[in-house]
């Protein structure tokens, strides 16, 4: 039992980590030909545990054209198919600028993010300042790789604020909580002017778009948080945990002896509830995946 069990992907929020790794996964690529379907610049917002960052890092291996890693997954069409083009790829973690007390670290945070995909392009950022140095990484970036447009992904866009606003409410900072909102959304303001060097943008985080400032530069941002064509994008449906953790449920009801449709009937009292459409019904994939590990 041992040796299945740690097939299961905890700890990892990496698609490569997980394909090269073999671990579980719960096939969501048939949704990536249908984002584009929704517009240039994409939003969606999930709550913590969801998969975001998951999903963020499956986009940037497809637009990387990571073939391999898509075998036998549905999007491996899609990403075979003659149109495909490999695209440079800009991904910020904004995990990363979390918790920064003061505008100077957060400033000094933010450029350190640019100054990694910079790195990676080999062009060198330009600017003290964040959203300047941005713009100027995303025109660098496009045409270092011959004017081949950008594939965009934020992950987790809100951590910065979302961090001061859940500390304790002795300390909270008012001041700092709006300098960090006007930084963010002078930083983000940039996306739109960089439209020509963008080929596509996705953009997650826990705080939904409309309500935040955040985002307010970007008028153009398409909002999928609650599209019933993409409302399973992130998130274990039923049907997904019966047949993707067949094994796992077998060993857990060896446990609890409650009979399979007894346990399943439990999971779906502590960990289902979710819908982002009112009509698709969601179990958090973080708590199923300790649940399977602990069987507790």
């Amino acid at each position: 039992m041992s040796p299945q069990l740690s097939l299961l992907p905890l700890g990892r929020q990496n698609f490569d980590q997980i394909r090269d790794d073999q671990t579980l996964y719960v096939d969501k690529t048939r949704f990536i030909p249908e984002l584009r379907k929704h517009g240039k610049f994409i939003f969606c917002a999930r709550p913590h545990g969801f998969g975001k960052s998951v999903t963020c890092s499956t986009l940037k291996s497809f637009y990387s054209g990571e073939k391999e890693l898509f075998r036998g997954l549905a999007a491996e069409e899609a990403i075979n198919s003659p149109n495909f083009v490999a695209r440079p790829i800009i991904y910020l973690d904004m995990n990363l600028a979390a918790g920064s007390q003061t505008q100077e670290k957060l400033n000094s945070k933010l450029i350190a993010i640019l100054n990694s995909n910079a790195k990676r392009h080999n062009v060198a950022l330009k600017g003290n300042f964040p959203a300047g140095a941005f713009l100027s990484l995303l025109a660098d970036v496009y045409n270092k790789h011959s004017q081949t447009r950008i594939a965009l992904i934020i992950d987790d866009y809100d951590a910065p604020i979302v961090k001061l606003a859940h500390r304790d409410k002795i300390i909270f900072n008012q001041k700092l909580f709006q300098t960090t909102g006007t930084i963010l959304e002078r930083f983000y303001a940039q996306i739109k002017p960089a439209s020509q060097f963008l080929n596509f943008a996705f953009i997650t985080g826990v705080t939904e778009s409309s309500g935040t400032e955040i985002l307010s530069g970007l008028n153009s941002l398409s909002d999928i948080t609650h599209n019933t064509e993409l409302s399973t994008i992130m998130g274990f449906t039923r049907e997904e945990i019966e047949n993707n953790f067949t094994k796992f449920i077998d060993y857990a009801d060896y446990k609890f002896q409650y009979g399979i449709n007894e346990l399943l009937e439990r999971l779906k009292g502590y960990y289902y509830g979710y819908s982002f459409d009112c009509l698709s019904g969601l179990y958090n994939p973080q708590d199923i995946l300790n649940f399977f590990h602990d069987k507790e």
